[in-house]
């Protein structure tokens, strides 16, 4: 169970045309880091003309080489941050079925994936030997794959 971004950005495109032009969902990012919580998600969500900016914190953890475990444990929107209960906390496992470079495709409990692509790593430098534990192991820009959610 949980929040399932690929569904929802997949629903969210299979609205009629009156609706989907009232509910737009842009600049979905995802920054992965190597301290926790380790995952930063934003995307600007417009709805009936007003836009806002929906930024989720979450931890994730390696449960096996090709199972990851993310759990939300933070909102921002409105302008106020809240700490989520643990009732309201959501999780999902997510099953890394491709992984290269650049690239990470990982899907849910119900097969529907998440496609990540790495962003071009403009924070790091060449001369840099080390680096700090809150500097982005990666920044990705999530992808809308097309996909059935029956």
């Amino acid at each position: 169970g949980g929040y399932r971004p690929g569904l929802v950005a997949n629903l969210l495109g299979k609205l009629p045309d009156q609706l989907s032009a009232l509910v737009e969902i842009d600049d979905l990012e995802l920054t992965i880091k190597r301290d926790e919580p380790r995952v930063a998600s934003s995307a600007k969500i417009t709805a009936f003309g007003q836009s806002q900016t929906l930024k989720l914190t979450a931890n994730l953890a390696s449960e096996t080489p090709t199972r990851l475990r993310e759990t939300v444990v933070k909102a921002d929107s409105f302008g106020r941050t809240v700490e989520l209960p643990g009732p309201l906390r959501t999780t999902r496992a997510l099953f890394v079925t491709y992984l290269d470079d650049d690239l990470l495709v990982a899907r849910d409990e119900t097969g529907v994936p998440d496609v990540w692509l790495r962003k071009p790593k403009e924070f790091w430098s060449e001369e840099s030997e080390k680096m700090e534990a809150t500097t982005p192991v990666a920044t990705v820009q999530v992808l809308d794959p097309e996909v059935d959610p029956t």
